[in-house]
Order: C-alpha cells, then sequence, then structure tokens
C-alpha cells in the first residue's frame, strides 16, 4: 500500500473521532453528574490530539510524493 492509498484512510478515522467528540460534547451539555462531566472532559482531551495526528497524517500522506510539497523532506531539518 502506497502513503497517498493511506489518506483515506486518515481522514476517515479523523471524521469518526470528530464525530465521537461532538457527541460527547452534546453528553457533557446534558449531563448534571460532576464525575460523568469530569470522565467526558478527560475523553474529550484525550482525543484532541488523535484527531490532529490524523488529520495531520491525511494531509502528508496524500501529498507525501508530490516534489513541490517538501515540508516532511528530511533533507529539510
Amino acid at each position: 500500500m502506497k502513503l497517498a492509498e493511506m489518506s483515506p484512510l486518515y481522514e476517515d478515522s479523523a471524521r469518526r473521532i470528530q464525530t465521537r467528540m461532538e457527541e460527547l460534547r452534546l453528553c457533557l451539555r446534558t449531563t448534571d453528574d460532576p464525575d460523568s462531566v469530569c470522565r467526558l472532559r478527560r475523553r474529550l482531551t484525550e482525543l484532541q490530539p488523535l484527531l490532529r495526528q490524523c488529520r495531520q497524517l491525511a494531509q502528508l500522506t496524500a501529498h507525501y510524493y508530490d516534489r513541490s510539497d517538501r515540508r516532511h523532506d528530511a533533507s529539510r531539518l
């Protein structure tokens, strides 16, 4: 599998994480239980970096082979 073929998989994962975060936010608005509020906030905090990483990986893998996009080029480090 080429990296460019992986991009849609990362995009799908990002969409699923985003949907789950929206569900958790809805639960957060409707709950009154302090323990539940704490758990929901903690889970949202845990999902934020995963969402960011999936989006970044989708972008990177989609354009990895583009010569014009060299942000990932190790020689630039």
